[in-house]
């Protein structure tokens, strides 16, 4: 992903997802902004599982992608930086890298882990599920939240 836009404006969207950012969470995902060049726009996305909230912020996409940031971290680096245009960048491996004249931050890859607490007859469900499948159950989970997204998305 590369996307370029106006200090002025990432730092605006950031502040408007930021409100979805919850302070604590076993969940470290949720503590992240994700920015979405995967479209026409650039979009930044946060969410708490109760709130969620997206805005569109103007820039130019030279490569599509998406990437999550931490949301403190992104936003106290946006913060400090020179009032011009500024590049982000991301690879395969989810390294994210901002320029801004001469000002260069690196963001190493966020883990997307989760942790869940399931009751007991939930998780044995889900088990003897994944079991009759022929497949772990963390990836039966997965897959049930990649289908829940898909239909609501």
């Amino acid at each position: 992903m590369k996307i370029i836009c106006s200090k002025n404006d990432l730092l605006n969207g950031i502040n408007i997802c930021s409100k979805a950012v919850p302070g604590k969470t076993t969940m470290s995902i949720l503590q992240c902004i994700l920015i979405d060049a995967r479209g026409d726009y650039i979009k930044l996305v946060a969410n708490d599982m109760e709130l969620g909230i997206e805005t569109k912020i103007i820039g130019k996409i030279e490569e599509k992608g998406m990437i999550a940031l931490e949301a403190n971290f992104f936003c106290n680096t946006v913060r400090k930086l020179p009032d011009n245009d500024v590049t982000i960048t991301s690879d395969v491996s989810n390294h994210a890298v901002i320029d801004c004249e001469k000002v260069h931050f690196e963001f190493k890859p966020k883990d997307a882990s989760i942790s869940l607490k399931l009751p007991t007859e939930l998780l044995a469900a889900v088990k003897i599920k994944a079991k009759k499948e022929g497949i772990p159950y963390n990836r039966l989970i997965r897959k049930a939240l990649e289908r829940e997204i898909k239909e609501v998305g």
